[in-house]
C-alpha cells in the first residue's frame, strides 16, 4: 500500500494535472511545478531554426540557461538556441532531437531528476 501511493504521487505533478501556463522556466523545477519564472516574453524565430527568446524590455535572455518554454499552447525543451516542442507521453515528455538535418533521435525527460535520456 505504501509503494503504491509512493508511485501515484510521482505523477502527482502540477505540469502532468494542470494546463500549460505561458512562461518561460528558468529550471526543470519550474517546469514540472508548472511555475515559469518569466511570463511576459516573446519568442523571436531566426534562421537555422534557432529561438530567441526576448523579455518585456526589448532584451534577449540567455536561453542557453533556461530550461525551456511554453508558447500558451505547446511546451518547448531548449537545447543551446535551439527549441524542440515537447509530447506528452504518459506521464513524462519526449521531443526528437536533430542530429544531421534529416537524422533524429527521440529523447525522453526522467520526470523525477529532470535529465534527459
Amino acid at each position: 500500500m505504501v509503494y503504491e501511493n509512493y508511485y501515484n504521487k510521482r505523477f502527482d505533478l502540477p505540469v502532468l494535472t494542470q494546463l500549460y501556463k505561458r512562461g518561460v522556466y528558468l529550471t526543470f523545477s519550474e517546469f514540472k511545478n508548472n511555475a515559469p519564472s518569466i511570463t511576459d516574453f516573446k519568442v523571436q524565430k531566426g534562421k537555422s531554426k534557432t529561438v530567441s527568446l526576448i523579455d518585456k524590455n526589448g532584451n534577449y535572455l540567455a536561453t542557453i540557461k533556461m530550461f525551456g518554454y511554453c508558447d500558451g499552447e505547446r511546451c518547448w525543451i531548449l537545447k543551446g538556441n535551439f527549441g524542440y516542442p515537447l509530447m506528452r507521453t504518459g506521464n513524462s515528455f519526449e521531443f526528437f532531437f536533430t542530429i544531421i538535418s534529416n537524422l533524429k533521435i527521440l529523447w525522453a525527460i526522467d520526470m523525477e531528476t529532470g535529465k534527459v535520456y
